[in-house]
């Protein structure tokens, strides 16, 4: 039988299982707004001598979330929005009970002033993908390219939950999920100049109590995770250009020299420079995206070797597109979807201010990419960089890079989610890869 029982601080409720001692409330919780990131609160308590302890919060009238404990007594408060009241409190679980502390209040801390800040143009709930909020990085500079970069985590609302400013006035383009899901993971290259470091990679917890950092002093612009804890990046050096790897010791080494495999068939070796290294666990490939020769490779990292080429760089033995007309053309972010497809973001041959997510089958029989499905663009460009990202619903996101807009739609092409930046002064706003994600609290877990 199910009991309620009034107590001085709240309600205790009774479960079926009342077996074992009632806890006591705790009463002493006490919130301060973390020192970096200012829509995120901690959460300090002292810890019940029975049953275990959680804690619930709210704000602007919604139900009860649970910030589960990162330590004993401690947690954190995730996905407030800045400026906002907030109300928690201590519940304690134990002989079949959870009793309720008495609640507190705390406000979050305002956000940075020089903070680009989203603007959501579009969103009907009811076609997007259910995740609250996606994670994106945007140039914060005066002109294209220029720093500082900034990592945003904003809800579907357009408002800023979660930040962080990306040091030494690095740039990045690829804040991402980590594959385990318990952490995100982010790079700050220089390949313009501005920083003022090594080109690195960091792994961390949105609270920062776990990080870790891989420095890769050869990287050039495009990252990914790799086998092992490890990441497959855009070697760039004096001498080589291709793809290299680097395992979670920091132990870098070249997979394939893409500089050398231009050479030797008489094409400069600028057209090695690359935007997209995405690794393929199930295959272990790396899809390296070269930009200037509008081809994309396939590296088997076990040999080395590039067992496709897919685009329009003749040389070589090159895969055909089906239409014609559908071949890659500055193409950005080809990688392998879990149904087996080839997705990309990509320009249209001889055409400018349009822009393709396109979607192929791939039949090495015939050696042909077919173009089964596609989103087109005309009233937005991404001049530079750009994203496609299949969702697991079956929407599809494009990422408008230089022009500093992101857009979820749906498999017929119908506009779900649309968020867009304020253009700088030479009218562009970079934005990276952007990661949707349903649950904050699976991203602070770290290892």
């Amino acid at each position: 039988m199910l009991w309620l029982l009034a107590c001085t601080s709240g309600t205790i409720r009774l479960g079926d299982d009342t077996a074992g001692p009632v806890p006591l409330p705790v009463d002493d919780l006490v919130l301060t707004v973390d020192p970096e990131v200012s829509t995120v609160l901690h959460a300090a308590w002292t810890p019940p001598e029975t049953g275990s302890a959680s804690v619930e919060y709210r704000f602007e009238g919604e139900e009860w979330l649970v910030a589960p404990p990162t330590a004993d007594g401690a947690a954190v408060l995730l996905g407030i929005p800045a400026d906002t009241s907030v109300e928690a409190r201590v519940v304690v679980a134990g002989g079949g009970t959870e009793v309720p502390g008495a609640s507190t209040t705390a406000t979050t801390g305002s956000l940075p002033k020089d903070l680009i800040l989203p603007v959501v143009e579009s969103w009907s709930p009811e076609l997007a993908y259910d995740a609250d909020f996606v994670m994106i990085s945007v140039s914060g500079g005066s002109y294209t390219y220029m720093p500082p970069y900034w990592i945003e985590i904003l809800d579907r609302s357009g408002r800023v939950v979660w930040y962080k400013q990306i040091d030494d006035y690095m740039m990045t383009f690829y804040p991402t999920v980590s594959l385990d899901g318990t952490h995100i993971w982010y790079e700050g290259s220089n390949i313009f100049g501005f920083g003022g470091s090594d080109p690195y990679v960091v792994r961390r917890t949105l609270d920062g109590r776990w990080s870790e950092t891989l420095t890769i002093p050869d990287m050039g612009q495009a990252v990914a995770e790799g086998p092992e804890d490890g990441f497959v990046y855009e070697q760039r050096t004096n001498n080589t250009n291709g793809l290299g790897r680097i395992d979670a010791a920091g132990t870098t080494s070249t997979v394939w020299d893409c500089a050398a495999w231009m050479r030797d068939r008489n094409v400069r070796a600028e057209n090695c420079w690359m935007n997209t290294s995405n690794w393929s666990e199930e295959r272990n490939t790396v899809l390296a995206s070269m930009f200037e020769a509008d081809t994309v490779f396939e590296i088997d990292l076990a040999t080395g070797e590039p067992i496709r080429q897919m685009g329009q760089l003749e040389v070589g033995e090159p895969y055909r597109f089906d239409p014609e007309e559908s071949t890659f053309a500055y193409q950005h972010d080809v990688y392998w979807t879990d149904a087996g497809t080839l997705l990309a973001s990509t320009h249209v041959p001889d055409q400018s201010g349009v822009q393709v997510a396109a979607e192929y089958t791939v039949d090495d029989k015939t050696r042909t990419l077919t173009r089964i499905w596609s989103y087109t663009s005309t009233d937005r460009w991404a001049t530079q960089v750009g994203e496609a990202v299949r969702l697991p619903n079956g929407n599809t996101v494009q990422g408008y890079g230089q022009d500093g807009a992101v857009r979820e739609v749906t498999s017929d092409g119908t506009i779900a989610w649309e968020v867009s930046w304020p253009e700088d002064d030479q009218g562009y706003r970079v934005v990276g890869h952007s990661s949707m994600i349903p649950d904050l609290y699976a991203l602070n877990q770290g290892r």
